[in-house]
C-alpha cells in the first residue's frame, strides 16, 4: 500500500490511500502532482520496485566504481560527507558544516541533508532530468522540516537549515549535475564550482590570523583557537541568507529545502567520456587516481595545516583532526 499525503488543500490535510496502482501510474501521478503530494513509502516493495525500474531504464548505459573513499576530518560518526551508488545514479554529497546545535537522533543538520539527498535519489526515476532531480531533493528536505515542525524556524533562521552540496552522475542521461561546490573531473574539463563568498571569507580569516600572529600569538596558539575562524563565524551564519537567491552578488546554489535557481546549477554532458571523478571540497585538487589525490592533500596539510597560504580556506586543521574538512572521492568508469 502506498500512502499519499495531500498537503493543505483548501486548508485541510488529507491522507489518501492509493492501492493497486502500477508503477507507471505511480510515477505519472508523482511527476504531475509532486507539488501537492508527498509520497511516504509504507512498504519496502515500493522502494524495491523503484530500484528495479531504475535498473531497467539505466541499462541503456553502464558504469562501474573504480575507486571510492570516504573519511571524516574528526571521526566517522560526525562525518557529513557521503557516497551514493545506485543503478541509475552515483553521487558525492557534502553536508554543510552545522552552524547550530540542532540534533535529531544524534545527527547534525548536514548529516540530515545528506540523508534526504540519498533518499530522494533512491526513488528518483532513472530518466529524470536535472531539474526534476533538483526539485525532488528539495522537496524531500522540505518535507523533513514539515515532519519535524522545523519549517518556521528554518525560514526565519537559514543557518539552521539542512544544507548540502552534491555532484550527481545520471547513467540514463550521461550527464553530471553540480549543485554547490562538490567537484567533478573528466578528461575534458574540471569544475570545482567554488563559491565567491567563501573566497572572501577565507581571505578575511587569513587577515585576522596574520594580525594575531603579528601581535605575538604563536602558531600553536593560533591552531588551538583560530581567531580568524571565530572572526568570520558570525557572518558564516548570516551567509545562509544568500543560499538560492537570485538577487545578490554573492548568492549560491545548495540543497536546503527551498527552490534552487536552475541557472546556478551546472549540467555537463559526459557522453564522450570514459572516466569521471566526483569528490567533495575536502580535496583541494582532483586527480584520476585516489593515491595522487590523497598525496596532494597530504602535501597541502604538511605545508599549510592552518590553510592560510597554499590552500586558503575558511577553516584549518583543528587539534585532534586529520584534515580541515571531511572528504569523499568516487571514480567511475562510464560507457
Amino acid at each position: 500500500m502506498l500512502f499519499v499525503e495531500v498537503k493543505e488543500v483548501e486548508k485541510c490535510e488529507l491522507v489518501v490511500a492509493v492501492g493497486c496502482l502500477g508503477l507507471d501510474s505511480v510515477k505519472k501521478l508523482y511527476w504531475k502532482c509532486r507539488k501537492l503530494f508527498t509520497f511516504v513509502c509504507t512498504d519496502q516493495s515500493f522502494a524495491d520496485d523503484m530500484k528495479e525500474e531504475q535498473t531497467r531504464i539505466a541499462n541503456t548505459g553502464t558504469f562501474s566504481v573504480v575507486e571510492s573513499f570516504l573519511k571524516g576530518k574528526h571521526s566517522e560518526a560526525d562525518n557529513e560527507d557521503a557516497l551514493f551508488v545506485g543503478p541509475a545514479f552515483a553521487a558525492v554529497i557534502d553536508g554543510a558544516t552545522s552552524k547550530s546545535d540542532f540534533r535529531k537522533d544524534g545527527m547534525t543538520t548536514g548529516q540530515w541533508a545528506v540523508q534526504c539527498v540519498m533518499e530522494a535519489l533512491q526513488v528518483l526515476p532513472a530518466d529524470a532530468t536535472c531539474a526534476e532531480a533538483v526539485a525532488a531533493v528539495t522537496e524531500r528536505i522540505h518535507t523533513f522540516y514539515e515532519t519535524n515542525q522545523l519549517l518556521e524556524q528554518v525560514i526565519s533562521i537559514p543557518a539552521c537549515r539542512c544544507t548540502a552540496s552534491a555532484v550527481i552522475y545520471s547513467v540514463c542521461r550521461k550527464e553530471v549535475w553540480q549543485v554547490g561546490d562538490c567537484r567533478c573531473l573528466t578528461h575534458s574539463f574540471y569544475s570545482a564550482n567554488e563559491k565567491e563568498v567563501d573566497r572572501v571569507m577565507a581571505e578575511a580569516r587569513v587577515a585576522c590570523n596574520e594580525a594575531a600572529l603579528a601581535s605575538g600569538m604563536t602558531i600553536d596558539e593560533l591552531a588551538a583557537c583560530d581567531p580568524g575562524r571565530a572572526f568570520i563565524l558570525p557572518f558564516l551564519k548570516q551567509q545562509a541568507w544568500l543560499q538560492n537567491r537570485t538577487d545578490a552578488r554573492y548568492a549560491y546554489a545548495v540543497f536546503d529545502g527551498f527552490q534552487v535557481p536552475m541557472q546556478q546549477v551546472k549540467c555537463f554532458s559526459v557522453a564522450d567520456e570514459t572516466e569521471i571523478v566526483l569528490a567533495s571540497d575536502g580535496y583541494p585538487k582532483l586527480f584520476f587516481t585516489l593515491d595522487e589525490t590523497e598525496a596532494y592533500l597530504r602535501r597541502m596539510l604538511a605545508g599549510d595545516p592552518l590553510c592560510m597560504h597554499r590552500n586558503v580556506g575558511t577553516k584549518g586543521v583543528r587539534p585532534g583532526n586529520c584534515s580541515y574538512d571531511d572528504r569523499a572521492y568516487l571514480r567511475l568508469r562510464i560507457g
